[in-house]
């Protein structure tokens, strides 16, 4: 059993910075020159730290240059900030709450400075695994690194110059036949997209919407995302007592049909081989809503 991970989440579903605005290096002040001399000087300070310890190069954050490294036996990750030809840790990182020892599989593959903007601005993807391969994003925000999440639950990611792929496998319906499906996930360093794909190769698309400016009261269905009404907190409350509903929000069940609450219902319809259109109508939707009575015993 994966455990579970020291994160500062931002909104689920979407990769984003926190709102963190850094100064490219091409305007900072940095040469690459200065690059060259600091990974010569790093590499010689990661020496002094231990044998074992992950060299994850050098970067430019905030007009700066720091260095990574890390711990692969503790799973922790080190930030070095280089003032006047002398790397001095700053940071230490948890890449979990809670780290794994005998007998679960578990390391720090690998720890690399990448781009992920396009703005010179640089982050830290770690390689790690604990049992299955995962993968990290810290970036950093008002002067501190905090953790990236890419999706709603435990994932496993890749990066590859500035784009990042990623996926998580939804249990659902309720993993009573052991079914799960990919559902992928990727960042180019502007937009954020999600799809998944059958065993027939259709592709479907679970992006997560925009937020809705103002909400329509909303009696009957069909229902739909900026909707708002009693059956569709109603029907929150089905997903949630089940395991189906995906929120960002302390109140899933507020009646409101916001981008998590269309998100589950893509999921949901994919996963049940229905057309995914985010809308809540036909006879799925009464199919579930009859069961949960039953099984609830309300009447009719």
């Amino acid at each position: 059993m994966r455990l579970k991970k020291y994160l500062l989440v931002c909104f689920l579903i979407t990769l984003v910075s926190c709102g963190g605005i850094f100064g490219s290096s091409s305007s900072s002040g940095v040469t690459a020159n200065d690059l060259v001399a600091a990974r010569s000087n790093f590499q010689n300070t990661v020496g002094t730290v231990g044998k074992g310890t992950l060299n994850g190069g050098v970067g430019v954050s905030g007009g700066s240059i720091f260095g990574v490294s890390a711990d692969p036996e503790n799973g922790t990750i080190s930030v070095w900030n280089l003032v006047e030809n002398t790397f001095t840790k700053v940071n230490e990182l948890l890449l979990l709450d809670e780290w794994c020892g005998s007998p679960c599989t578990w390391g720090i593959d690998s720890i690399k400075i990448v781009d992920l903007t396009g703005e010179g601005n640089d982050d830290i993807y770690v390689d790690y695994h604990l049992n299955d391969p995962e993968g990290q994003v810290f970036s950093q925000v008002s002067g501190s690194w905090i953790s990236l999440k890419f999706d709603l639950g435990l994932h496993a990611s890749s990066v590859s110059g500035s784009s990042i792929t990623a996926y998580h496998e939804p249990c659902l319906p309720s993993c009573a036949d052991g079914g799960a499906i990919p559902i992928f996930y990727s960042w180019d360093g502007s937009e954020f997209k999600s799809f998944a794909v059958d065993d027939f190769g259709n592709q479907f698309f679970l992006n997560s919407s925009p937020k809705c400016s103002s909400f329509t009261v909303t009696e009957f269905e069909p229902y739909k995302l900026c909707d708002r009404g009693d059956g569709i907190r109603y029907f929150q409350q089905v997903l949630y007592e089940y395991g189906l509903l995906y929120y960002s929000t302390g109140n899933p069940v507020d009646g409101y049909f916001g981008p998590d609450t269309e998100y589950s219902i893509k999921v949901y319809q994919f996963q049940n081989h229905i057309p995914v259109n985010g809308i809540v109508e036909g006879q799925w939707y009464h199919d579930l809503i009859e069961n949960y009575n039953g099984l609830n015993g309300y009447a009719e």
